[in-house]
């Protein structure tokens, strides 16, 4: 549901490599020593044609002089945690979630607890659901073991990831025809 077929592909992750993340917020706390940055309200992450939400993110990165060898594809972002209200956006889907982390240096995003996806014609629901930039594929994991789950999720029924597929684009251009 998620692939596209795109002829320029290889091309897109060839730029991909080298794309920078760009990170904004209404406040930043650097700590070095660590080698954490906090960013708080109104947080936007962008990478080629995805961006981030959130009300609070943590980004972990590697010092460029003394950790050269954890540095790949030119970013030295090791991972950027979302807290809050994340949504994601791109050009295949709108999705929202309470958790998600991103990888940079794997083009990967991975978001978390009530996570819906929405593609315009289906929306998707489940526990887990990680998307990799580079070939434009997501996949949905459900909740796997149902006695771990506290009593108010085992009350509120299936926990299996679940999928609403709206009509199809040409029917619902009939609808709004005029």
């Amino acid at each position: 549901m998620f692939v596209k077929f795109d002829a320029n592909a290889q091309e897109k992750q060839r730029k991909a490599k080298n794309t920078p993340t760009r990170i904004r917020s209404d406040i930043i706390d650097i700590k070095q020593k660590s080698k954490k940055i906090d960013f708080l309200g109104n947080v936007v992450v962008e990478r080629d044609d995805a961006s981030l939400l959130s009300n609070k993110m943590e980004v972990f990165y590697v010092d460029k002089v003394s950790d050269k060898s954890e540095i790949k594809n030119n970013s030295n972002i090791k991972e950027i945690k979302a807290f809050g209200d994340v949504k994601m956006f791109n050009d295949e889907f709108v999705a929202s979630s309470d958790l998600a982390n991103f990888y940079p240096n794997k083009n990967i995003f991975i978001l978390e607890k009530n996570v819906i996806v929405n593609n315009g014609t289906s929306i998707l629901t489940g526990d887990k659901f990680i998307y990799d930039l580079k070939t434009k594929k997501g996949n949905f994991v459900g909740q796997k073991n149902r006695d771990n789950l506290k009593k108010d999720d085992k009350k509120s029924g299936d926990d299996r990831v679940t999928i609403t597929i709206g009509d199809d684009i040409k029917e619902q251009k009939k609808y709004f025809k005029k």
